[in-house]
């Protein structure tokens, strides 16, 4: 039987597949054909990590959310100029996670200010506590193209 912390799981399993397939789409219609080894040589410009969390509004539950979570995302986050993935989680005390990963601080700040102007934003801030949201952007190292 499946239960929502497995749902969940799956749920984010199957994003991160799809994030990758779509990047490894992305590189075979750039030519690249294999992956680099540990050591290679990092790009000049590094990818930036996305990172907030935040507690939903009373009466939302999770599965409510996690419709308009994926709907975000599809519609509005992965639509936007260097965007790379997207993944979301779910603490055992109702916490959530959302990680994005952007090509550029740039692509990151210009998601970011369309962010509150798209259609399906909306819904998704009104489920959520703002109050509780704490957001961080982190430069990450080793990407490979």
């Amino acid at each position: 039987m499946l239960t929502l912390k497995k749902i969940y799981c799956l749920g984010f399993l199957t994003t991160l597949l799809l994030s990758l397939c779509a990047m490894t789409s992305t590189n075979l219609e750039m030519g690249i054909t294999s992956i680099e080894p540990a050591n290679a040589e990092v790009l000049e410009q590094n990818i930036i990590v996305e990172v907030a969390t935040f507690k939903l509004q009373e009466g939302v539950t999770p599965d409510e959310f996690y419709a308009v979570d994926q709907a975000v995302e599809t519609q509005h986050v992965s639509q936007q100029p260097g965007f790379i993935s997207r993944e979301s989680a779910v603490s055992d005390d109702n916490e959530w996670l959302v990680i994005v990963h952007w090509r550029s601080i740039e692509a990151a700040e210009a998601s970011m200010a369309s962010f509150s102007g798209a259609p399906a934003t909306a819904e998704f801030m009104s489920k959520l506590e703002v109050d509780t949201m704490v957001m961080k952007r982190y430069t990450g190292y080793g990407l490979h193209d």
